[in-house]
């Protein structure tokens, strides 16, 4: 399918499809890789027709040439979804096989930005 959308030149359209999630970050002033890793993550989840969304995002040791083929990389699962109540829930699973420790900086979320929420929100 083809969707053609005008807009001003100065204006970049973004489209996410529903059902994902997409990690961001503000590379603002950020010089180096190790800089950039001390910088909290936003999540930006764009829900399906299940109120469901999932993504997954990888940080390589940073050494490493061949880091996924010997395992030197952590891995965010990230689930979003509604319980049994409808209350919203992010879930996330990390994958580490080699127990790399990314000199001690573990990423932190920072904010979730949801796209999609058909119901009104009670409480945050």
């Amino acid at each position: 399918q083809t969707l053609r959308v005008n807009t001003p030149i100065i204006h970049m359209p973004f489209y996410i499809r529903g059902g994902y999630i997409i990690p961001t970050q503000d590379p603002t002033n950020i010089l180096s890789i190790l800089e950039l890793r001390k910088q909290p993550l936003g999540i930006l989840a764009a829900l399906d027709e299940k109120s469901t969304a999932s993504g997954t995002f990888m940080i390589d040791d940073g050494d490493s040439t061949d880091s996924l083929s010997i395992g030197n990389f952590i891995e965010y699962d990230l689930q979003f979804q509604p319980d049994e109540k409808g209350t919203y829930q992010l879930a996330c699973s990390v994958k580490n096989p080699n127990d790399i420790t990314l000199d001690g900086e573990y990423p932190t979320i920072n904010y979730v930005r949801v796209i999609g929420i058909t119901e009104d929100v009670q409480e945050v």
